[in-house]
Formats: structure tokens, C-alpha cells, sequence
């Protein structure tokens, strides 16, 4: 009975301790989420004050474009301090001072002829047309300039998407051809292929220096075989096309033009002394005219 006496005595304050830090932490989590709350409310307040805001400024601009100056100006003093733009309010002011000097003015010509009341009322017009236009102009002149960085906002993007997609690394590939021939490249690397200038080098032991595109030969280059023979010229998805010059290794050299891998239209075969062996019209490797 003692030895529990004695436990109880140790194990109380560890309780007790325990319930404290646990009403500590649930206090502080409370404050917490109480912290939150009342910041979104603030939010919720002030969103509602910057709609009433912007809702009486919209009232106050129909009174403004309906020329009734007094009710529009009422508004704009009433939420004159929540607006920032200062110019906004000094414009306001300007427009409406003016538009009141134009109304005394009618007011004082009451007593005159018809013909100097239809004069003023005239030149009344004229000046409203013109503080109109004045604004019209400015505000085609604000959407024309905008128009013009967006535009070229836009151009700049797409330039620089474009050069992240056209972007050219060297690296080195392994790949077949379509004769099965392993190729081991080094060059330039594009959407993970051989694209661009690059080297070749075939498991038949020949090497190919030139353009690539999707791993193929492709634009101006040299093959060389391991025997000697050597073709410099232009390719077409890995084929011999367009112009070209083709050595042996006996001193011949073949200068004209290819197509699908061969001899192909006009071409001068030259003897190892370079002189004219054979010059007219070729079709698949053979001379026909």
C-alpha cells in the first residue's frame, strides 16, 4: 500500500504536467485558427469595401458620361480619399469647372437675341465636342499604345519559345540506321536526335562529317569508306541527292549529280590523270546518253 502511496506521489505531477502542456498547445491552436479567421474576415471586409467602392464610382461615371456633372462630382468627393489615381479626381474637377463656365455663360446670354442664343448654344457645342474628342482621342491613343506592348509582348514570347525549342546541344548518340548499321555520333543534339553538324562513325569502320537531321544524313557532307573511296556532296534522308563528287581509291573521281543513292542525271566520270572518261546524261549508275 505504501509502494503505491510513493508511485501515485511521482506519477501526479507527470500528469498534471501533462494536462497543462496539452491545454497549453490546444490554447495556442485555438488562438491560432482564431488568428485566421478574423484575417479572413478582414479580407471579406475589405473586398465588400472595394466593391462599394468601385459600384459608386461606376454610378458616379453614368452621371459623369450623362453630363450630369453636380450628381457625378457629389459621388467622386464622398469617395474621393479611397481613390488613388489623383490625376482621376484633378481631370474630374477640370471637366466639370469647365463644363460650369460654359452653363454661366448660357446663363448670362438668357436676355439676349435668338441669333446670339443660337450662337453661344453653337459654340457651347463646339467646345463640349471638342473636350470630348480631346478625351476620345486620348483614350484611342491609350488602347493603341497598349495594343502596341502587348503585340510585341507576344512577338517577344514566341521568339523565346522558339529559341528554347530550336535549341541545339552537342552530345553523343547511339543509334541504327536503316540497314541496321550501328552508328555512334558525336554533334549537335536536338529533341534527343542527331540534328545539325555532326560526325558518324559507322561499325563498318566508315565516318560521316556533316548534316544530320532525326539521325539521318541530311544537307551537305563527307562519307568516307574504309576501302578509300570518299563521296563529298549534298544528302536527302540518308541518301546520296543533288550534287556530288565521288572518288575511288584508284585516282577516278565521278562529278555530277545523284538521286536515290546513285548516279542520276548529268555527271563527268575523270580517269586517275583527271581527264574526261565519260560526260553525258546517268541513270542509276549507268550512262545513258
Amino acid at each position: 500500500m505504501k509502494k503505491v502511496k510513493n508511485i501515485s506521489f511521482y506519477i501526479a505531477p507527470i500528469i498534471i504536467v501533462g494536462c497543462l502542456i496539452a491545454i497549453f498547445f490546444i490554447s495556442k491552436r485555438k488562438n491560432h485558427f482564431k488568428e485566421k479567421a478574423q484575417n479572413k474576415i478582414a479580407q471579406l471586409e475589405n473586398l465588400e469595401k472595394q466593391s462599394e467602392l468601385y459600384r459608386q464610382k461606376s454610378k458616379a461615371d453614368e452621371f459623369f458620361i450623362a453630363r450630369e456633372y453636380n450628381d457625378a462630382m457629389e459621388i467622386y468627393l464622398k469617395i474621393e480619399d479611397s481613390i488613388d489615381d489623383k490625376s482621376f479626381m484633378k481631370s474630374r474637377r477640370a471637366t466639370i469647372e469647365r463644363f460650369n463656365s460654359l452653363k454661366s455663360e448660357l446663363d448670362s446670354t438668357q436676355n439676349m437675341s435668338m441669333s446670339q442664343m443660337a450662337s453661344m448654344e453653337r459654340e457651347m457645342d463646339k467646345k463640349i465636342s471638342e473636350l470630348e474628342n480631346e478625351y476620345e482621342e486620348k483614350i484611342k491613343n491609350l488602347k493603341e499604345r497598349f495594343d502596341k506592348d502587348i503585340s510585341s509582348l507576344k512577338n517577344t514570347i514566341a521568339q523565346k519559345e522558339k529559341e528554347i525549342q530550336n535549341k541545339v546541344e552537342l552530345g553523343r548518340l547511339t543509334f541504327y540506321n536503316a540497314n541496321g548499321t550501328k552508328i555512334a555520333y558525336f554533334g549537335e543534339v536536338k529533341f534527343g536526335k542527331a540534328n545539325g553538324e555532326g560526325v558518324g562513325h559507322y561499325s563498318s569502320n566508315s565516318v560521316y562529317d556533316g548534316d544530320w537531321k532525326n539521325n539521318m544524313k541530311h544537307g551537305k557532307g563527307t562519307y568516307k569508306w574504309v576501302d578509300g573511296h570518299k563521296y563529298v556532296g549534298e544528302y536527302q534522308n540518308d541518301k546520296r541527292e543533288g550534287e556530288g563528287t565521288y572518288f575511288w581509291n584508284t585516282g577516278e573521281k565521278y562529278v555530277g549529280e545523284w538521286k536515290n543513292d546513285k548516279r542520276n542525271g548529268h555527271g563527268i566520270l575523270y580517269d586517275k590523270d583527271g581527264n574526261v572518261k565519260l560526260d553525258g546524261e546517268w541513270e542509276n549508275d549507268e550512262l545513258v546518253q
